[in-house]
């Protein structure tokens, strides 16, 4: 009987080198195995999941010709690796296939975002994660064409070791114990909070220390109860009052791989799931990891009609909730979900110069998001 196998394995080489291998091992005892090695590592957050989520993929072919040489026909037999041109003229007698949930990861490497579609066995949850895994380069799209403009446009890593990256507690003593490892006080912990890395220097930023714990109790929040909700902060002030500077210090601790929206030039189909023809874009809202910056977010909503501006409010909602949904169009859709909370400040524009006029001026299920 034919071994048919996945085998994980920890070296490092190409995913050229491992096709090659793939090949030796079947010319020495006719299996069909595929091997997952950890050739690229990655920190990133899964954003979103692709297509329905596990989809069964061939990973290597067994194939035959017969072909005319000198009078007779000689049988030939060759197998054909994932992502590898094939050669029509060869028929398929056996194929090694796997199920895999499919996923999009969004990795910061130095100051780009690079979209990654993660292959694994097992599901996932919508958070970062550490993946050691197989990295591989598509010559051939034939065996997956329902997702070939998706992986044109990502690298393909199949999975050989994921570990989530955040560190749970199993209650606050733990966690205490791990934060006086770091020596903090009072006033060290508001001046780290509060700094922002200009050139060689660090710039502690000071506020009345009844903002900073505001600032500090939002940080530190978490969702809690039988119907947890997490906790958004929008801040509306006057130009030069500093907002901004709150928001970038914020930002350099939360290290997101997301940068700061610029709502003055944005519109709000850069925060929410956008389609476009075959093609999704998750929005910021769901690529941001722990937190999601809007710099003028009310300049935002001046650009969507007046009578509109309620029902596009109403799309935030259960990204605000943090709630599993699918987003879609008569194109495509999307499965995921918003793990961060939102920090947005903002210059009173139309008429939101008080608390009054502002709950009169937005949406009511907004505001209780």
């Amino acid at each position: 009987k034919i071994i048919k196998e996945i085998k994980r394995i920890g070296n490092d080489y190409p995913y050229s080198i491992i096709k090659e291998s793939i090949k030796k091992q079947w010319n020495l005892d006719s299996s069909l195995r595929f091997f997952i090695n950890k050739n690229c590592r990655l920190r990133g957050k899964i954003t979103n999941v692709i297509e329905n989520g596990i989809v069964e993929i061939p990973l290597v072919h067994q194939g035959e010709q017969n072909i005319l040489y000198k009078g007779d026909y000689q049988l030939i037999r060759k197998v054909f690796v994932f992502g590898e041109r094939r050669n029509k003229d060869f028929e398929i007698k056996d194929t090694l296939s796997h199920k895999f949930y499919m996923y999009r990861m969004i990795v910061k490497q130095e100051e780009n975002l690079e979209p990654y579609m993660i292959l694994s066995e097992n599901p996932l949850e919508f958070e970062e994660y550490l993946i050691e895994g197989m990295l591989m380069d598509l010559d051939d799209f034939s065996d997956v064409s329902k997702y070939t403009r998706i992986m044109k446009k990502s690298h393909v890593v199949f999975v050989n070791n994921i570990t989530p990256a955040k560190k749970i507690y199993e209650n606050h003593n733990q966690l205490l114990e791990e934060l006086k490892k770091l020596n903090l006080n009072e006033d060290s912990f508001f001046q780290n909070l509060f700094c922002i890395s200009e050139g060689k220097q660090n710039l502690y930023f000071q506020h009345p220390r009844y903002f900073e714990k505001l600032i500090a109790a939002f940080c530190l929040s978490t969702k809690y109860d039988s119907s947890p909700y997490p906790l958004h902060l929008l801040m509306i002030g006057k130009q030069g009052g500093g907002k901004s500077k709150v928001m970038e210090a914020l930002n350099e601790r939360m290290s997101e791989n997301i940068p700061i929206v610029e709502g003055s030039g944005s519109t709000m189909k850069s925060l929410i799931p956008s389609f476009r023809g075959d093609m999704t874009k998750p929005g910021t809202l769901i690529e941001s990891n722990r937190m999601a910056f809007v710099d003028e977010f009310f300049r935002i909503l001046m650009r969507v009609d007046k009578d509109d501006r309620e029902n596009t409010l109403t799309h935030m909602n259960p990204l605000l909730e943090h709630k599993k949904r699918r987003f879609g169009s008569g194109n495509n859709f999307l499965d995921g979900c918003m793990t961060a909370k939102l920090f947005s400040v903002t210059n009173p524009v139309f008429g939101t110069s008080n608390m009054d006029y502002l709950t009169h001026k937005l949406d009511n299920s907004f505001l209780s998001s």
